[in-house]
């Protein structure tokens, strides 16, 4: 009997090991929840772990490369960061984005949530990122054949009032189409921004094609001098996703 007694002993005595080696997420769920409440973006950085982290910095040095060649999507990164200044260092730029207890989500404490959080925000279709968050999940597929219209018109508004019914449209579907706060927040941001610096001269209209997960596509609509004809152009789609890992 004495040697069956030491074999099961010897044979727990690994499985320990290896359950006392694992990574306890719970530390650092817990110095990110406190960092979030604090605003405190250089201590909610250092909560993530490498990988995670990695993969904002590898995004954000796309999304910056991408802007210094492309200036139209220098104006929509630039003010969607605002107002973080997008130029500096990525790893500041994270930082800074992360302070922002609005953008950043604190985990919950239910113990079947992803621990790393996972990076998202609206992205471009070559995976340049232009808002971050980050959630415990990637976001959910939309239901087919859902998508809505925001087309606010501006006549008679002032550019806060525009802002005002931006805001407004986009909280009635937030809890409509269960987004997160920070995908609402974001999703003002990017369409103010449009409205306020991309918004073509010759253009009288802006729409803004959105899908049942956030993803949007801005459509503007010109009167074509050469055709004599109304004509409408759709920007780049800006999906709402899982940061690509490139």
């Amino acid at each position: 009997m004495v040697p069956r007694i030491r074999f099961r002993l010897l044979g727990v005595v690994p499985l320990l090991a290896v359950l006392s080696c694992k990574p306890d997420g719970g530390i650092k769920r817990a110095q990110w929840n406190q960092a979030v409440a604090q605003k405190n973006g250089a201590g909610a950085w250092k909560a993530l772990d490498s990988g995670t982290q990695q993969i904002i910095l590898d995004g954000l040095k796309r999304s910056q490369a991408k802007a210094k060649s492309d200036p139209a999507f220098q104006v929509l990164f630039a003010g969607a960061c605002a107002p973080a200044d997008s130029s500096q260092s990525p790893e500041a730029l994270a930082e800074t984005l992360l302070s922002n207890a609005d953008l950043a989500f604190s985990m919950e404490s239910d113990a079947r949530s992803m621990w790393p959080p996972v990076p998202v925000g609206y992205c471009t279709p070559d995976g340049c990122p232009v808002t971050l968050a980050l959630r415990d999940r990637p976001p959910a597929p939309p239901p087919a054949g859902t998508s809505y219209r925001i087309a606010v018109d501006p006549n008679g508004k002032t550019m806060d009032e525009v802002h005002q019914t931006y805001a407004m449209e986009v909280k009635t579907l937030v809890p409509l189409q269960h987004w997160t706060p920070a995908c609402g927040d974001q999703m003002t941001k990017v369409l103010n921004v449009y409205f306020d610096q991309l918004i073509p001269r010759e253009a009288y209209k802006l729409t803004f094609e959105v899908e049942g997960d956030g993803s949007l596509t801005p459509v503007f609509e010109a009167f074509n001098r050469a055709t004599y004809r109304n004509e409408a152009k759709a920007e780049p789609r800006l999906a709402y996703i899982a940061w690509p890992r490139k």
